[in-house]
């Protein structure tokens, strides 16, 4: 019998149709087995092989709510008719596009109850974003942050999956610098390559919505020296300044030295803070209490030695002027021990002076500063692999909080007591000028 050639190709289309039904049963069937076998719902989804383009639109959109943050793990996404609203689609469109996130192991689904964003969904995000993005303060150019930032890359220089997104403060004045810090905030929120950030963070609280924003976009945050806030919950890698100052203010008492001054920054840090409580403890482990007057900030305006000009003088006026003085951080302290020799006052046989921070310790003879040295370099290799755990899932919660030591260097600043108080140079006398 011979076949026309139209009812060849008759029947070679219904051939075709027929095995292609056959191969996508094969497909659902495999695609059920191996669900079943890896602890999934126990039911075929034969909604998987096919769906239309509004319900891949829909899916689309869900998962990009899901990855940015917008249905956080754990929470139920909105009602199908909520959703449908917001989409301007059929209910049945959205539950096709649900089931098909659910069978992605994106949204658990329980009987009466609206689907869950899962934790698997945390998984399949995080191996999207890569990008760590690192915040300095002041620069990348300053010892402090160059050192930290040395301590990240010698760590990240054995991660090659990973690639780091460097932003440091710019501007004149504070507000100038939160200002970049908060575009800085704002742009990795909006980065869907960024999995985690090592801040140095200066905003305090004036920042809170940007940083719940990139939280909420599933970004680890790491801080690293200042902690944003008291009742901001969040992994903080930093100095013990409590118990580094006290040993510093200690080194001072143990020379014979009962009135020991401080002079602090206009910065409301944490680690600024605790600094002042560590010279308070050295002091009241002593039974000294310190007056009003002991505890002086820069004065706001003008350079930095016209800022710190202002509250030594207010020391040195005293009847009972300081016999020495701990100031907040080297900068002041190396500042003020210029403007004091400029005075005619010897450092250290009228005045010790001693800071915080170490910012000389790279020099061969390691300064002439009396000072706590922090470790920099290791604040960064530590929080670089924190925040890596916390992006392979290796971390857990709660937060984790490290703190390190800054060992004590003495060195030319500091000495013994004057064994008498005599009067120190007058701020009106011709011996001192600025």
């Amino acid at each position: 019998m011979r076949l026309s050639f139209a009812a060849l190709l008759d029947a070679t289309k219904k051939t075709t149709q027929f095995l292609l039904r056959v191969a996508q049963s094969f497909v659902k069937m495999t695609t059920w087995f191996l669900l079943v076998l890896s602890g999934r719902p126990k039911k075929p989804i034969w909604s998987m092989t096919q769906s239309s383009p509004i319900v891949q639109s829909i899916a689309s959109r869900l998962r990009e709510a899901i990855n940015t943050g917008r249905f956080p793990v754990g929470t139920a996404v909105p009602a199908e008719r909520d959703l449908a609203a917001e989409f301007r689609v059929s209910r049945t469109a959205v539950r096709q596009a649900l089931e098909q996130l659910a069978s992605e192991r994106v949204l658990e689904v329980k009987p009466r109850c609206r689907p869950v964003v899962s934790s698997f969904s945390e998984l399949i995000r995080s191996q999207d974003r890569t990008d760590v993005a690192v915040w300095l303060w002041p620069n990348t150019t300053a010892y402090a942050s160059s050192q930290l930032l040395a301590g990240i890359q010698s760590v990240f220089t054995h991660e090659n999956d990973h690639r780091l997104v460097i932003g440091s403060a710019n501007g004149d004045g504070w507000e100038a610098m939160w200002e970049s810090e908060e575009r800085f905030l704002r742009s990795i929120a909006a980065d869907p390559k960024i999995a985690g950030a090592i801040l140095w963070y200066l905003g305090g609280s004036h920042h809170r919505r940007e940083l719940d924003r990139a939280r909420d976009a599933g970004i680890h945050l790491v801080f690293v020296d200042r902690y944003p806030d008291p009742n901001y919950s969040a992994d903080y890698v930093g100095t013990d300044n409590v118990g580094s100052a006290e040993l510093v203010v200690r080194h001072l008492i143990e020379a014979g030295h009962r009135k020991i001054a401080c002079i602090s920054n206009l910065d409301g840090a944490s680690s600024v803070l605790e600094r002042i409580e560590g010279w308070r403890v050295a002091l009241a482990r002593e039974g000294i209490v310190p007056e009003a007057g002991w505890l002086e900030k820069l004065d706001e305006g003008g350079t930095e030695r016209e800022q710190i000009s202002g509250p030594l003088r207010r020391l040195l006026e005293d009847p009972n002027p300081p016999t020495a003085i701990f100031c907040i951080n080297d900068l002041v302290a190396l500042t003020a021990y210029d403007i004091l020799e400029s005075w005619g006052i010897d450092i250290p046989g009228d005045l010790s002076l001693a800071g915080f921070d170490g910012v000389m310790a790279w020099l061969p003879n390691r300064g002439n500063l009396t000072t706590a040295v922090q470790d920099f370099r290791r604040m960064g290799e530590v929080s670089a692999r924190l925040v890596l755990d916390r992006i392979s899932g290796k971390a857990h919660r709660p937060h984790r909080h490290t703190m390190l030591s800054a060992p004590l260097l003495v060195s030319e600043s500091s000495g013994p007591a004057p064994r008498l108080n005599h009067p120190l140079p007058s701020p009106h006398s011709e011996a001192i000028t600025s």
